[in-house]
C-alpha cells in the first residue's frame, strides 16, 4: 500500500504563528514526511512486506505522538516565558522563579501529551485549555480531544507491546496498522496545534492586557 504526503488544513485565525508552531510546520513536519515517504516506497503484497509496512505505520504513530508532545511543550514554554516577563517586571530573580513555578511538575516533561496532561499543564498558567478550545472551535474540539486520546493510547500500546491498548483503539474505530489512520490523526493534530497556538496567545494577551505575543 502506498501513500502520499498531504497538505493539512488548519483553523484560519489570521495571526502570526509562534516559534513552536513554525517548528511544527517545518522541522517536525519534515520528520513525519520522511516516514511517510519510507512507507510509500514499499510495495508488494507478500506477508513479509505487509509486516514491514505495518512496522513503518507503527513508527509513524510513535513519531506523531512524540512530535505533538514536543510541540505542546514548546508552546507551554513560550507561554511560561510571557508569564515570567510580565510578572517579573524586569527582575531576573522573579522571572526565574515564575518560570520554575510555571513548569514545575509539568506532565509534558514526564508523560504523553494526553488531553488531561495538556489541561493540567496549561491550567498552571490559568488557562482552561479544553473549554477555551471548545468555545473557540465548537464541535471540532471534541474530535481533537478524542483523536489525541486515541493517538496516545495507540502510542503506548505500540511502545509497550500492550495488545489491550491496541485492541481498545481498534474497537473505537482506529485501524492503527493502516496509513489512512495515521493520516487522519495527523490532520487532527495539525488542526489542534494551530488552534492551541491561537487560544494560548489570546489567553496571554487577555490576562496581561498586552498585544498578542505571537
Amino acid at each position: 500500500m502506498s501513500c502520499t504526503v498531504q497538505a493539512f488544513s488548519a483553523p484560519t485565525v489570521g495571526t502570526v504563528p509562534s516559534v513552536a508552531l513554525m517548528s511544527w510546520r517545518t522541522e517536525r513536519a519534515k520528520r513525519l514526511d520522511e516516514l511517510v515517504r519510507a512507507h510509500s516506497h514499499m510495495s508488494g503484497t507478500g506477508p513479509g512486506r505487509r509486516w514491514q509496512t505495518r512496522q513503518v505505520v507503527y513508527a509513524m504513530i510513535l513519531r506523531l505522538a512524540g512530535e505533538f508532545q514536543g510541540y505542546s511543550r514548546d508552546l507551554h514554554d513560550l507561554a511560561a516565558e510571557v508569564f515570567a516577563t510580565q510578572l517579573g517586571d524586569g527582575a531576573p530573580a522573579v522571572e526565574g522563579a515564575v518560570r520554575i513555578l510555571a513548569t514545575r511538575n509539568r506532565k509534558l516533561d514526564t508523560g504523553n501529551a494526553q488531553p488531561g496532561a495538556l489541561g493540567n499543564d496549561f491550567g498552571a498558567l490559568d488557562l482552561q485549555l479544553w473549554p477555551e478550545l471548545q468555545a473557540a472551535y465548537s464541535s471540532r474540539a471534541s474530535d481533537w480531544n478524542k483523536n489525541l486520546e486515541a493517538l496516545n493510547t495507540a502510542r503506548n500500546g505500540i511502545a509497550h507491546d500492550d495488545s489491550s491498548k491496541l485492541a481498545k483503539v481498534e474497537s473505537d474505530g482506529y485501524r492503527i496498522a493502516q496509513v489512512a489512520t495515521f493520516t487522519r490523526l495527523r490532520k487532527s493534530m495539525d488542526q489542534l496545534a494551530h488552534a492551541m497556538d491561537d487560544v494560548v496567545a489570546g489567553h496571554c494577551a487577555d490576562l496581561f492586557s498586552i498585544a498578542r505575543p505571537w
